[in-house]
């Protein structure tokens, strides 16, 4: 019970403080000074032969090799909008309607939901912590105010799909798919796409190898959520 009434507070507080951002605008106070470079995480090189076969990788600090959007299937990025913020194209980096719906799921005795957008994920992920508190929700919410106001949806996309975490080392779309199915990204199908997007939301319960049959469930539930919203 605690634990819905601390979620219950966090929204409405949350709530009040992005629709204050929305009103006066001063989100731009609040966003890192090296917002660009910081935006550019860790990455490997690649060498390639002259038939475009990478022959060598670098090693780095987190194991990500960056593509850009259109190296990425469609039905890749729709897996992923699909469950992790269906109005992405709409909303201005804050989902209001999918916070008040989170909190009605919440109130209504069902799977507490957090309602972060995607571009709220972005700038945790690059910017925060994991943190569980107000203040650093607050921050993320005014951080994502400013990406999305100094990129498009597509380079937040972009961006977000190198940036996370998919468990075993692996750090971005292109990784996470040849680490799982040892192919490149841009030849995933929509199963296997399904599969990777299933895994953010937590790295080790959602691991394929580890927990296959939770994997395997939250596959299927990111499948109907495409069905669901047209994708």
């Amino acid at each position: 019970m605690f634990k819905v009434l601390k979620f219950i507070v966090i929204s409405v507080v949350c709530l009040i403080i992005m629709g204050a951002s929305v009103l006066y605008g001063f989100s731009s106070l609040f966003a890192p000074p090296n917002m660009d470079e910081t935006l550019i995480p860790d990455a490997a090189s690649q060498f390639y032969d002259i038939n475009g076969n990478a022959i060598y990788t670098t090693l780095s600090e987190e194991r990500r090799v960056p593509v850009t959007i259109d190296k990425i299937p469609k039905h890749v990025q729709r897996a992923f909008i699909a469950i992790e913020d269906n109005r992405f194209y709409e909303h201005g980096g804050i989902d209001y309607r999918g916070t008040a719906r989170a909190l009605l799921s919440t109130l209504s005795g069902h799977e507490v939901q957090g309602g972060s957008t995607i571009t709220q994920q972005l700038a945790k992920n690059a910017f925060l912590t994991q943190e569980r508190s107000i203040i650093r929700k607050i921050k993320e919410a005014f951080i994502a105010k400013e990406l999305e106001h100094k990129y498009t949806k597509d380079e937040i996309l972009t961006m977000y799909l190198n940036q996370i975490y998919f468990g075993q080392g692996a750090y971005g779309i292109e990784s996470a798919s040849m680490y799982y199915f040892n192919k490149h990204v841009q030849n995933l199908d929509i199963a296997e796409a399904a599969t990777l997007a299933a895994i953010p939301k937590n790295p080790n319960y959602f691991n394929p190898f580890e927990n296959p049959q939770k994997s395997k469930k939250r596959q299927e539930l990111v499948i109907d959520q495409m069905v669901k919203y047209g994708f």
